[in-house]
């Protein structure tokens, strides 16, 4: 029983770590910038694909799009 709630605990420490960087991921203008959060956080990402690789897919991804959102605002203001 005390192995559920703590496997349930350390799921929602993964989710809420990737909540975290996912929401301050926003705030990221340029990918330089995208890529050097990334490596400042790269320790608390391994934790989280340690812990649930469903929330470190979605995390990888959530930093993938932030990257494409980037570089498409960027190739809007060369157009």
């Amino acid at each position: 029983m005390c192995q559920i709630t703590e496997d349930h605990s350390q799921e929602k420490f993964a989710a809420d770590v990737a909540g975290i960087i996912m929401r301050f991921m926003k705030h990221i203008t340029a990918v330089k910038n995208l890529e050097g959060y990334y490596l400042s956080n790269q320790s608390a990402i391994s934790q989280v694909k340690k812990i649930d690789q469903d929330k470190y897919d979605e995390l990888i991804q959530a930093f993938k799009n932030k990257k494409a959102e980037i570089l498409e605002k960027e190739n809007a203001k060369t157009t």
